[in-house]
């Protein structure tokens, strides 16, 4: 049978299980996943190319033997999946391995030899127990026993060998010492945490498989170990062989090699998993040691050695690219040869082999030196075997091997086992077919191999391997990945065809290691010697001895475990800290599971006092203790952590510690092995506290409940007050909630408080407070936890918890307060009788002293129910209260009203005491305390997440029925919908039916009313007293109210007879009585006299039964003869007397005062009758929450009679009030509207006021006091035009009517006035034109209304003074003049006196014109006639006084210095009567501080404080504060000045003046920007002022003149051109400003505009110096003309302008300064243009010259355009001479100016026209040199580049020209000339994409361009595009010309360019 058919199955695809076929996919033909099955042979019947899997056994046998395996068939179901298809053409996987049958026969060898250690370990345990059986009954003489004994353990002997045998009795199925130290060693060999194979899924199942085994593997011994460490060995080897062949196969099918060749791989193809990525292993400790250099070592020869795994952070090698197989990029070399420089140097080559992060750990196991062959021996069955072209040499004796440190640490501690330098022993033979093609190199490790120049390496070096690198010197360390002891990258396969495989890397076999150069290596015993002596040290003491030899040992072994406890426990006697604990943690490193260092570290830790420290270490040591079982030293381990926690932790530390000691602990299974205590020796162990602690665990309860409430509420505070800062924090009892739900949830205590009351050593007593701890947590959290969302279930769970704890108390009866008020809260009755009188009983009796005693007591005695079960048995057992205990008994009503103070969060005493106001027919106090109770039932559904239905019902009738009768009928409505509410779920409810009936009767709907009356009765019984007897009454009411009286006589009387009969039933009995006398008055007849005795005898029942009063009065009225109005007046009195709601008595007692003209006694009765039906509110105070309907009122009468009191005292708010409530009863009535429309605009709520009066014009359109009103509403609203159509309205209807004609003249006025500041001149003219000729005619037809028409007449002519000249002269100074003749004699006496305004006024009358100071001269007039007719008035003489004093103060300027001292004394003193008269008033004191604020500071200051003062208390004003600032600001107060500016504008932001006056302050302050700023900001204001329009618009001009703007910028001159505008309307004869305007008009090309500007200044400076003959005016009028000749000059009006100029000149001539020569230069410059404007050559060379000899020699610039404009005159001349003198000039002014760009263009183009080319060249070479930039600035408008550029076509430089025209377009990209100019150039040139690529850039831009230049860029682009010839073009070209053409109609070219393209089209 051949040994390895079994496995030719893994070795197919079609084989492979689910989890490797993708690997099959990427052509790996082997993956080798290794399960059970694999590990007996398979018989010989099996094959791999059977279908089918063989049966097999699921018991693997216990073999003694690798190789018998004929009775165990394969188990193949686990690792064979069904055959299919391969995926690859090829036919790999065929080639029977050796290596894996090899290792996995090993493998079931060392399992066998752990199943026969386990079979010898069971049997002997056997034989124990036999022997100790036959001992025992051998001592107890029971024979039977001891041959039953021995026969079963005879019969049981047979099945000993059984593979699930079970450990013996008493023997735990756990790993032993011997186990668990072998897996150490094994670790220790081979890395912590490392994994053996990259197959996962295979080394789970084995690692399965050998927890089974050593499961069972109890014995101790070093048999055990040995066993042990063999089977993982075997384990790991045969994963590598797996993991060696499965890459093996796949490379040869990346390669496409055939089987028959097994050539030496590169690198893995497929990149090995990292640690990170692969899981590992379960008994692996994660460590892996770090590695070292180690330096040579000359030792030759020395053998090969275990060693321990080591991580080697070597760098990987090349990789190829390719087919060709050079050295992958996933695998490193394991070593290279590097040549030794001896006698000459000799080349490099590298051997690659196989691994990763290996090392020479296979060495360290028997195996590896069985199969390890001696390389020195040429005898060697498995030599060298060389390719067939090269001989591949084996190293000498001077191939020197350089080690790792670690290998060279271990090689010399196992040097002893090799010193007799005995030959290794051979490898076993492999196969036939495998024996020619292997070699078996073991090498493992990152060598660097140095080789000698030997023959045989210089035969080596000859043919050296492909692709290795010729180094000289230059070892390279390479990192193997290499876990086998197999030769290289893989040991037995290489090529025996290596030509088929180009730069494969040879195989270089026979390399021994040489021993390393350097220092000796340590040896064990040398360690060990070491060791030995720190340990003798410390014992004695001698801490620095034991300190260096324990270093000795760590400088060779840094992994030496006792070296480093050594080092750390003598550090720490010396006091070398650091280097202590990092000795301590390396040797903990190093072996986690050793007691020694933990124990040190803890030392450490408690002697430098680290207690965080020292507490991890405790806890380290305890679970080491508790692994391995040792309860007491774990036990003191805990003791000594509660301690220290005790000591120095925190609470939560301390808690964490001590719940140790609980079951839960992973310490308590341990622990609880411990003995009990034994007090009795306390010092008799050292772990009493332990067992204490373990044996009564409630203490250590109470105290973790202890530690936890605390934390608990130290947490809930600290929280609560650290989010109550947070902006947008919730209400301080919402945030409790929050915060305690976050605790509560998440508490410990619930737990603990079960544990408690669950211990059985609890007492009756902790346990009670336990359970009530616990129920006021789940309490708690209940409430917090919310009702919706997630939580939802959490709180019914919760819920039903607290409901058990709760009923449980009850139950038991146990006193505590929360159970029982929460019982009691939650109960749900509809009815108080309905709670359980125990209940409440029990509740006396366990909580005599909580607060809802006094409610169950007042309830239980209301109700008559026994307090107490004692009484209840009394009562049943017959016996009867004493007359003594009944006076002794509380007063319940008394009881509850204490009780209700004390429990306002009780959802009970609501109930309790909204029952008890509704008995006392306290209905608000009942429906107060009702809704209050809602509002916590509410609350309490929500907090329990359960609603009660019941008691909302019962709220909800108490609530209805109290609104019912409380001043019905004014809350029906909302009781109507909840008596509905409740009668659909319960309609037989009698209290609600009984409400219901009586809002029918109120709303007088009787029948449904008698029908519920009915159905009460059916329901009660018409024999009951209560509401059967009521119900029958109210029926029959009902029937007598609905017209049916003699129906219902007999019942009402039948009624009558049974309340008769009744006590205590007087209210009752008199409503009956006074019913049945209505019921016979509605009768009528000879039954009204009935009905006056049925009245009497309802007074004789009820005296105080007022609604029989007031029948009476009525009969008295009515009925007697003669009718007696005393008696009535009376009988009214006294039933209002009795009762306010009697409405039909206050009236009639109203109208009887009203005829009497007792005003003040109507409205006592009004108001008492307002009260009697609740006032407002209706008797509610919170009536803003419910609906308005419901307080319509029962007396409209009333409200009303209030609300014409309260307007005539002036009580706005109350008669709006009142007229309200009388229009929601009567909305019909006219009188109510329109009084309440005029409270309304008294109150100043004028958009309410025109709708109120709206609805009044609606009801009566023809009322002209509606319209009135309305107007007057409208004026105060600024609606001046409908207010004045409302007054002619008026007017019309009563033409004659003075207050109409006022108010009509008045709104004209103010309309004026609005006009006139919103810059309508015309139309305010007009206005106060009418307002002045309404006011004339006042005077004349109603004198008694002088006074207000003379104010009117005042006030309009002050505004028409306002400007100096009129739109309309003529219609104004008609008006002047009736003002005039109207005056009275007195007043227009003063037009005789010389100087006088008026006089002058007067003259200019007489002469027919009319200016502003002669209004203003009337309007003072005017005011004066007013003050004379108001001196018996004091407000209104002072109002007149300052309209006066105003006036004087505005005229002051224009009269004469005498005049003008009395008119402003005059003006103060009239102001100081004024402020005298009324010190109160604001204005008269602002009034009084601008009169004497230039004169008297103080006095002016002490006046605007005080205007201050009085506005703050009534409306403040910005006016005194802009004053009092801008009188700072004259005395350079600055700040002051700006914080009075500063409060201006805070009071109205919209007043012009306060920030002007702070720009001014800006502006002093040197604060430029924002001075501008605030100035633009305040023209911008509705109500600008003309002194800020001019100041802003000189200072924007100023800035633009001197440049501050970019130059052709006029968007900042748009602004104050509007205001000048807006500056001139108001002002047009300001000289100044007009000339300002027409400057700017000039700059913003609105030379049209300007001329005429200028015109209307030289005119306005004509008539100003023909009055003053002022020089400065003369200058001015000079200075105009001169602007005026300049701005003719551009408007081409030449004449004109040599006019101009020559009177300005004329002008001129006398002044010498700088200003006047300048003037008179540019006049000549000016009057020179003109002439060559008309061609006058010989004058303009005249005036040119002049201008030239006036302009200074300084003003280099003026002189360079005067000398331009001559040389320009010469040229025009025409001889030969001129011109010759006019270059000369420019020769002159290039030498004052080199930059003079003008001067150098003309010259070159002198040059040009000329031909001279010198001068051109000249010309243009100093252009050429002046820098771009700078050229630009001297020549924005390109002229000289459009003159190069001519030049350059002149002369056929046609690119030249374009380059030009190209920069040009660069420096100015946003300029449109040079783009035109290139644009076309290139179409010319033919060039028309270019083209139109420039006129694009263009378009882009259009919008920043005039119409002239778009226009001509769409020209130009349509030719460019017609030109192009491409398709649809034509069309394009004919749109874009029609575009241009309509943008400028007026442009030839244009037109040109669309007749072109039409053409084209």
């Amino acid at each position: 049978m051949d040994p390895y058919s079994q496995y030719d199955d893994i070795f197919r695809v079609e084989s492979l299980p689910a989890r490797w076929r993708w690997k099959a996919e990427r052509k790996l033909d082997l993956c080798v996943p290794m399960p059970e099955s694999l590990w007996p042979p398979v018989s010989s019947n099996t094959s791999y190319a059977s279908s089918e899997a063989p049966q097999t056994d699921p018991t693997p046998p216990r073999d003694a033997g690798a190789g018998d395996s004929a009775d165990h068939p394969v188990q193949t179901s686990s690792s064979v999946a069904p055959s299919g298809p391969r995926r690859s053409t090829r036919q790999p996987g065929l080639v029977k391995n050796p290596y894996i049958v090899r290792e996995a026969n090993n493998l079931k060898a060392a399992r066998n030899r752990i199943y026969a250690l386990i079979d010898a370990s069971e049997e002997a345990q056997k034989a124990a127990d036999t022997s100790r059986s036959l001992r025992e009954a051998a001592a107890t003489g029971d024979s039977v026993l001891s041959s039953a004994v021995l026969t079963q353990r005879l019969l049981a002997g047979g099945a000993s060998r059984s593979r699930s045998a079970t450990p013996a009795r008493g023997r735990p199925p756990k790993r032993r010492r011997g186990v668990m130290e072998a897996e150490e060693r094994y670790e220790h060999a081979y890395g912590y945490g490392d994994k053996d194979g990259d197959d996962i899924e295979m080394e789970k199942e084995l690692q399965k498989e050998y927890d089974e085994i050593v499961g069972k593997l109890w014995v101790e011994g070093p048999a055990t170990t040995g066993a042990v460490i063999s089977y993982l060995k075997a384990r790991r080897r045969l994963l590598q062989v797996v993991d060696l062949v499965r890459e093996w196969e796949a490379y040869k099918v990346e390669h496409n090699i055939p089987d028959t060749e097994v050539p030496l791989m590169p690198k893995a193809i497929r990149p090995k998993p990292t640690r990170a990525e692969t899981p590992t292993r379960r008994s692996l400790r994660a460590r892996v040691p770090a590695a070292r250099t180690l330096p040579q070592s000359d030792t030759e020869g020395a053998p090969r050695r275990k060693h321990r795994k080591t991580e080697h952070p070597s760098a990987g090698g090349n990789t190829g690219s390719g087919n060709t197989p050079t050295k992958p990029s996933g695998l490193s070399q394991s070593f290279s040869m590097a040549s030794v420089e001896e006698n000459k140097p000799s080349s490099t080559r590298s051997v690659s082999t196989f691994g990763s992060n290996s090392s020479l750990s296979e060495l360290s196991s028997s195996e590896s030196h069985e199969e390890m062959a001696n390389p020195m021996d040429s005898s060697a069955p498995t030599g060298e075997v060389a390719p067939p072209t090269t001989e591949l040499p084996s190293l000498n004796h001077t191939t020197k091997l350089i080690l790792p440190a670690r290998l060279r640490d271990r090689q010399a501690t196992r040097q002893v086992k090799t010193a007799d330098n005995s030959p290794i022993p051979e490898t076993k033979p492999l196969p036939d077919e495998l024996q020619k093609t292997v070699t078996p190199l073991k090498t493992s490790r990152s060598l660097v191999l140095k080789t000698s120049s030997s023959p045989q390496n210089q035969r080596a070096s000859s043919h050296p391997a492909p692709g290795a690198a010729e180094t000289t010197d230059r070892p390279r360390v390479l990192r193997s990945r290499s876990k086998l002891n197999l030769p290289g990258k893989f040991d037995g396969f290489v090529s025996t065809s290596p030509q088929t495989l180009p730069n494969v890397p040879r195989l270089w076999s026979g390399l021994t290691p040489a021993p390393p150069k350097g220092p000796p290596v340590m040896t064990s015993v040398f360690a060990k010697s070491k060791l030995k002596a720190a340990k003798e040290a410390i014992g004695k003491k001698d801490y620095v001895t034991a300190e260096n030899a324990a270093l000795q040992v760590l400088e060779y072994e840094p992994d030496n475990y006792h070296a480093n406890v050594f080092v750390g426990l003598a550090s720490l006697e010396i006091g070398k800290n650091e280097q202590s604990e990092s000795a301590y943690r390396k040797a903990i490193s190093l072996n986690p599971e050793q007691l020694l260092a933990w124990q040190g570290l803890s030392k450490f830790y408690e002697r430098t006092k680290s207690w965080n420290d020292l507490a991890e270490t405790l806890r380290k040591m305890m679970d080491l203790f508790a692994k391995a079982g040792d309860a007491t030293k774990c036990a003191e381990t805990l003791q000594r952590y509660v301690e220290l926690r005790r000591s120095y932790g925190t609470q939560e530390e301390v808690s964490e510690a001590i719940s140790l000691y609980l079951p839960d602990s992973p310490y308590y299974s341990v622990l609880s092995t411990l003995p009990p205590p034994d007090q009795t020796a306390p010092t008799a162990s050292t772990t009493l506290t332990s067992q204490l602690a373990l044996h009564n665990t409630l203490p250590i309860l109470e105290e973790l409940v202890s530690i936890e409430e605390k934390q608990e509420k130290e947490f809930i505070t600290k929280e609560v007050e650290k989010r109550r800062t947070r902006i947008g924090s919730s209400p301080l009892n919402i945030l409790k909630l929050e915060v305690g739900r976050e605790a509560w949830s998440s508490s410990k205590l619930p737990r603990l408080y079960g544990e408690i009351i669950g211990h059985p050593q609890t007492s009756d007593e902790l346990r009670r407070s336990t359970e009530a701890k616990l129920l006021r947590q789940r309490h708690n959290l209940l409430t917090a936890t919310p009702a919706s969302g997630k939580t939802a279930q959490e709180k019914q769970s919760l819920r039903a918890e607290v409901e058990e704890l709760v009923n449980g108390c009850v139950l038991l009866k146990i006193p505590d307060s929360l159970a029982w008020n929460t019982h009691i809260e939650r109960c749900d009755y509809e009815r108080l009788e309905d709670y359980p009188t125990s209940i409440l009983q029990q509740y006396l009796q366990l909580l005599p002293n909580e607060r809802l005693c006094m409610m169950i007591k007042a309830l239980l005695l209301f109700q008559g129910r026994p307090l107490t079960e004692d009484e209840e048995e009394e009562e049943e057992g017959g016996k009867k209260k004493s007359k003594q205990d009944d006076e002794e008994e509380e007063d319940p009503f008394a009881l509850a009203l204490e009780g209700f103070s004390q429990n306002q969060n009780s959802i009970f005493a609501h109930r309790t005491m909204a029952e008890f106001y509704l008995r006392e027919e306290d209905w608000d106090q009942a429906r107060k305390v009702a809704e209050s109770g809602l509002i916590l039932l509410r609350q309490s559904e929500k907090d329990y997440g359960s609603p009660l239905p019941l008691t909302q019902k019962a709220f909800n009738i108490c609530i209805a029925t109290a609104l019912v009768y409380l001043f019905p009928p004014k809350h029906h409505l909302r009781a109507a919908g909840l008596l509905d509410d409740v009668l659909s779920v319960d309609p037989d409810n009698v209290r609600c039916l009984m409400a219901r009936a009586m809002v029918y009767q109120y709303a007088q709907n009787w029948k449904s009313a008698e029908a519920i009356y009915q159905r009460v009765q059916a329901i009660v019984g018409s024999d009951n007293i209560e509401e059967g007897l009521e119900a029958r009454e109210q029926a029959a009411w009902c029937a007598i109210q609905d017209g049916r009286a003699d129906e219902t006589v007999n019942e009402m009387q039948e009624v009558i007879e049974a309340l008769d009969g009744l006590d205590e039933k007087e209210y009752q009995q008199a409503r009956a009585w006074w019913r049945l006398g209505k019921a016979y008055w509605d009768i009528a007849g000879e039954k009204r006299s009935e009905a006056y005795t049925c009245w009497i005898t309802a007074l004789k029942r009820l005296n105080s039964f007022a609604p029989a009063f007031t029948s009476l009065g009525i009969h008295y009225l009515e009925c007697a003869s003669p009718p007696d109005p005393v008696r009535a007046s009376k009988c009214f009195q006294k039933a209002f007397e009795l009762d306010p709601r009697e409405g039909e008595a206050a009236r009639r007692l109203a109208e009887g005062f009203a005829e009497e003209k007792e005003w003040d006694l109507v409205e006592v009765v009004a108001s008492r009758t307002i009260a009697g039906e609740g006032g407002v509110t209706g008797g509610m105070d919170d009536a803003s929450t419910t609906n308005k309907r419901q307080y319509l009122p029962t007396n409209a009468w009333a409200w009303k009679a209030m609300g014409v009191v309260e307007l005539n005292r002036g009580n706005y708010a109350q008669a709006i009030q009142a007229f309200q409530v009388t229009l929601r009863g009567e909305e019909a009535d006219f009188e109510s509207w329109l009084r309440l429309g005029e409270a309304y605009v008294h109150a100043g709520r004028h958009v309410a006021a025109l709708k109120a009066l709206d609805r009044a014009q609606e009801i009566n359109p023809d009322d002209w006091s509606c319209k009135f009103v309305k107007g007057d509403a409208l004026r105060r609203v600024y609606q001046f035009d409908q207010a004045i159509e409302y007054f002619r309205s008026v007017l019309a209807i009563k033409p004659d009517d003075p207050g109409a004609r006022i108010a009509l003249a008045g709104t004209s006025l103010d309309l004026g006035k609005v006009e006139l500041l919103s810059g309508y001149i015309g139309r305010a003219e007009e206005s106060l034109k009418h307002a002045v000729d309404m006011a004339l005619a006042i005077i004349t037809d109603a004198p008694g209304f002088k006074a207000m028409a003379w104010k009117i007449i005042g006030d309009a002519l002050y505004e028409l003074g306002r400007r100096s000249s009129f739109g309309r002269p003529q219609s104004i100074h008609q008006t002047l003049v009736a003002v005039e003749n109207a005056l009275p004699s007195d007043i227009a006496a003063d037009a005789g006196k010389t100087g006088h305004p008026l006089a002058n006024a007067s003259n200019e009358l007489a002469q027919g014109t009319a200016e502003g100071e002669s209004a203003v001269a009337l309007a003072l007039a005017a005011y004066q006639a007013r003050m004379s007719l108001m001196e018996s008035n004091a407000d209104a003489h002072a109002g007149a006084a300052y309209d006066v004093a105003v006036t004087l103060k505005q005229l002051a300027p224009s009269v004469d210095e005498e005049l003008k001292e009395t008119f402003l004394k005059d003006a103060i003193d009239l102001l100081k009567k004024a402020v005298r008269a009324e010190p109160t008033s604001a204005m008269y004191w602002n009034a009084l501080g601008v009169l004497r604020g230039f004169e008297n500071a103080k006095l002016a200051q002490h006046s605007f404080i005080m205007s201050i003062e009085v506005d703050n208390k009534a409306s403040p004003s910005p006016i005194a504060w802009t004053n009092l600032g801008l009188l700072c600001l004259h005395h350079e107060d600055l700040e002051l000045a700006n914080h009075a500016f500063y409060r201006a504008q805070t009071l109205d932001p919209d007043y012009s003046l306060a920030w002007v006056g702070q720009a001014i302050v800006a502006t002093k302050n040197d604060h430029v920007l924002e001075a501008r700023a605030l100035l633009e900001h305040s023209i911008t204001l509705s109500a600008a002022i003309p002194e800020a329009d001019l100041e802003f618009a000189s200072r924007i001009f100023t800035l633009y003149v001197k440049g501050t703007y970019k130059a052709g910028d006029h968007d900042a001159l748009f602004l104050p051109f509007a205001v000048l505008d807006r500056y001139s309307q108001q002002r047009p004869d300001d000289a100044t400003a007009l000339h300002l305007f027409a400057l700017i008009c000039e700059r913003l090309g609105q030379r049209d505009l300007a001329v005429t500007l200028m015109e209307r200044v030289i005119a306005v400076l004509d008539a100003a110096y023909n009055k003053s003959e002022d020089p400065e005016t003369e200058g001015h009028f000079a200075l105009a003309q001169v602007n005026s000749g300049r701005l003719r000059v551009s408007q081409s009006e030449y004449a004109g302008a040599i006019d101009a100029l020559k009177l300005a000149s004329s002008l001129l001539q006398e002044g010498e300064d700088e200003t006047t020569v300048l003037l008179r230069a540019h006049a000549s410059h000016c009057m020179g243009l003109a002439f060559f404007g008309l061609g006058e050559y010989a004058e303009a060379l005249g005036t040119l010259e002049t201008a030239l000899e006036q302009v200074p020699e300084g003003l280099v610039a003026v002189r360079g355009q005067i000398i331009l404009l001559l040389s320009q005159t010469l040229w025009q001349l025409g001889s030969e001479e001129a011109r010759n003198a006019g270059k000369d000039q420019l020769f002159t002014a290039i030498t004052e100016n080199p930059r003079n760009m003008d001067a150098i263009t003309a010259l070159a183009a002198y040059g040009m026209l000329n031909l001279d080319d010198d001068l051109l060249n000249a010309a243009l070479s100093e252009i050429r040199t002046m820098p771009i930039d700078e050229r630009k600035i001297l020549d924005p408008e390109g002229t000289v580049d459009h003159l190069l550029t001519h030049h350059h076509l002149g002369q056929g430089l046609v690119k030249d020209a374009a380059s030009l025209m190209e920069a040009s377009v660069h420096a100015t990209p946003m300029s449109s000339k040079p783009r035109l100019h290139l644009a076309r150039l290139l179409i010319q040139q033919g060039r028309p994409e270019q083209a139109r690529a420039v006129l694009a850039g263009l378009l882009d831009t259009a919008g920043q361009a005039d119409r002239s230049h778009v226009s001509e860029t769409l020209s130009l682009a349509a030719l460019a595009l017609a030109q192009s010839g491409s398709a649809g073009s034509d069309r394009t070209a004919l749109v874009e010309a029609q575009r241009a053409v309509f943008l400028d109609p007026s442009s030839l070219q244009a037109r040109k360019v669309l007749q072109y393209c039409r053409t084209m089209a």
